[in-house]
């Protein structure tokens, strides 16, 4: 599991040379993380004397993803490996993403602290009536703090108070967003009045949680409730891009436009439905992106084909700090292209006129047919 202070360690992690690889590639129970990273290496121009600094890293990571990662239902993997700095943190993902080799003097983060942006952290205490046990539940991973275990007779309120002590020194340092507690509703609402203030304001009383709960059954109680609270407000994120849309405020619907905005710095938040693929063009003398143009719209130079315009154009986003957004839930986002993005506020379109074509919204405004982009 990826803690807390791993993450910390990664964002201030600065090599004096570039020597640090960083490693992201899909994953699934058909293998595909092996033969990309089989592709990316053979994209690497690996007889340039930079490479050879890192071999030994490349090596470890060609080890590790052919014989020492099973995606056992994870759809990504991070990797992050520096053998001159003791560097070697693996990241299994929920969810995909593109894949990525990079060589540079810090690790490459953004695509990995996207995906945690989406995920809470919860501390969770199953408090029993002899026995209290403390877990942690994190971007689909559970690790049972079993040293930290409090053997009791009872939950009176000594006991409470012994593990609320614990509980707040956990908390501070795994930096938990959520703590759930489980167990019997007498017994969880005593030791609840023993915490904090601040611990109170974030609890989530679970009675489901029984203390003897195996750790998996846990895990997935939690990753399902975290899921159903994710779909909505994915559903929140959806209907407002739809609705500033159709107001003429700062959005833009569909694929085109929005690699438009994105070519020209404006988007603030990238929302894409999970497994939208579409084949694009590159230039690769610019690197400009374009939907269908043989010529690229800045330099005018002859563009290749990429097979997933989609994956590139959320690197990019990346690359240019935005938030992103997969929506893995249905929204009416499905329905208007698949993807769209919320911009700046200087990067507002006009206000739209009304018309007969417009798009109405969930509001009853409407949005000019320009915006209406559908997927074929």
């Amino acid at each position: 599991m990826l803690s807390a202070a791993d993450l910390s360690e990664l964002l201030k992690l600065h090599a004096p040379v570039s020597g640090i690889v960083s490693l992201y590639l899909p994953a699934d129970q058909r293998r595909t993380h092996v033969r990309s990273f089989s592709n990316l290496l053979r994209m690497c121009p690996l007889e340039d004397p930079s490479f050879s600094e890192v071999s030994d890293d490349l090596k470890r990571l060609d080890e590790f993803v052919g014989l020492g990662f099973e995606p056992e239902g994870w759809r990504g993997l991070a990797v992050f490996s520096c053998k001159r700095l003791g560097l070697w943190q693996v990241c299994p993902l929920p969810e995909t993403v593109k894949p990525v080799l990079r060589m540079a003097d810090r690790p490459y983060l953004a695509p990995l602290l996207s995906i945690v942006d989406q995920h809470q952290r919860f501390g969770v205490v199953l408090a029993g009536a002899r026995r209290t046990r403390f877990l942690e539940v994190f971007m689909g991973q559970i690790k049972e703090h079993e040293e930290l275990a409090l053997e009791l007779r009872g939950m009176g309120p000594a006991q409470g108070r012994s593990v609320a002590e614990r509980l707040d020194s956990l908390s501070r340092n795994r930096e938990y967003s959520r703590i759930v507690l489980g167990g019997p509703s007498e017994a969880a609402s005593r030791l609840a009045r023993h915490l904090r203030t601040e611990l109170q304001q974030t609890l989530i009383l679970d009675e489901s949680l029984a203390p003897d709960m195996p750790a998996a059954a846990v895990l997935e109680r939690i990753s399902s409730c975290e899921g159903e609270a994710r779909k909505v407000r994915e559903s929140v994120l959806a209907h407002r891009l739809l609705d500033l849309a159709a107001s003429g405020g700062p959005a833009v619907l569909g694929l085109e436009r929005t690699l438009k905005a994105l070519r020209r710095g404006q988007v603030r938040l990238l929302l894409a439905r999970d497994g939208f693929a579409k084949m694009g063009h590159l230039c690769p003398r610019c690197g400009g992106l374009s939907v269908a143009d043989p010529r690229c719209p800045a330099c005018n130079g002859p563009t290749e084909t990429v097979f997933n315009l989609v994956e590139e154009m959320i690197e990019r986003a990346f690359d240019a700090h935005c938030e992103v957004v997969r929506l893995l839930h249905p929204s009416p986002l499905d329905n208007l292209g698949h993807i769209g993005a919320e911009l700046s506020e200087a990067a507002a379109p006009a206000q739209p006129s009304q018309g007969a074509d417009a798009l109405p919204s969930s509001e009853g405004r409407q949005a000019p047919p320009a915006r209406q982009e559908r997927s074929s």
